[in-house]
């Protein structure tokens, strides 16, 4: 569980798709994205059962399909949930994060502790942090393509961000899939503001 300040990174697939399709792009970022796993397993952590409580379950590096996805179905239908990731930033490092399910928008967020990709204040930081997360974000979509991504201090989905263009972006970092054969694959945008922590 991330506490402190955060930079959250949300990624929205299409709105149509199933839980169960959803719950395979999760699984296809375990590891290759979202990984490695801490001592051969994620921990997941969601809202559920009979007096709607906290249920804790581990997703493990051995198991077999059916059983992950079993698990990773039950933490995306849940109002609340989260699973313990470990993302390696280029230039940074390994960062141990948080991922939450955004279901009403058919979306993921991962929450980064601003203390660890913040250490100090420094001027060239934002642009090392930026550069990293745009870098994450190429990888997520080569694993699992995507609709639409965006980056900022404590952000939240309170903006379906397939509603937005470009020119009303409301976050630090905006990216799309390119219409471009050449070149990359996604168009990243830069807000009216630097990714940083409030203050930084």
């Amino acid at each position: 569980m991330t506490s402190g300040s955060v930079t959250s990174v949300g990624v929205a697939y299409p709105r149509e798709l199933p839980v169960e399709d959803l719950a395979r792009h999760v699984e296809s970022l375990l590891g290759p994205v979202l990984g490695p796993p801490r001592d051969g397993r994620w921990p997941v952590r969601f809202v559920g059962g009979a007096h709607d409580a906290w249920v804790e379950v581990e997703i493990r590096e051995d198991a077999g399909h059916r059983r992950t996805r079993e698990q990773l179905e039950r933490y995306l239908g849940s109002e609340y949930g989260e699973i313990e990731v470990t993302v390696d930033l280029d230039g940074i490092g390994p960062v141990e994060g948080v991922l939450r399910p955004e279901t009403a928008v058919c979306g993921l967020l991962l929450d980064l502790p601003d203390a660890v990709l913040f250490p100090e204040r420094d001027r060239e930081r934002p642009d090392i942090v930026a550069a990293a997360i745009r870098e994450l974000l190429l990888r997520w979509y080569d694993t699992s393509r995507f609709a639409r991504a965006f980056a900022d201090h404590e952000a939240e989905f309170e903006i379906d961000p397939l509603d937005l263009s470009p020119q009303a972006n409301p976050f630090a970092l905006l990216a799309e899939p390119s219409d471009r054969s050449d070149g990359p694959p996604l168009d990243f945008h830069a807000g009216a503001w630097p990714l940083s922590p409030l203050g930084a």
